[in-house]
């Protein structure tokens, strides 16, 4: 596995931190803040997220490893 280095919140990532946020919204999924920047963050920069909380992140797009 590669370690992704530090990447910034840029405006791009921002901007699809929100076009995500609306759409959970809008599709009555629950989502919570953080996990909706955390997946923009991933998708943005082409990232897996890796945790034991799979459901925080299911419907964002994101790709996702179980952390076991």
């Amino acid at each position: 596995m590669k370690l992704m280095a530090w990447r910034e919140f840029t405006e791009p990532v921002w901007d699809q931190a929100s076009r995500l946020w609306a759409g959970l919204r809008s599709r009555g999924l629950p989502h919570n803040d953080a996990d909706v920047l955390i997946a923009s963050h991933a998708l943005h920069y082409d990232a897996v997220i890796v945790t034991g909380n799979v459901d925080h992140f299911r419907n964002t797009g994101a790709r996702i490893e179980v952390w076991r």
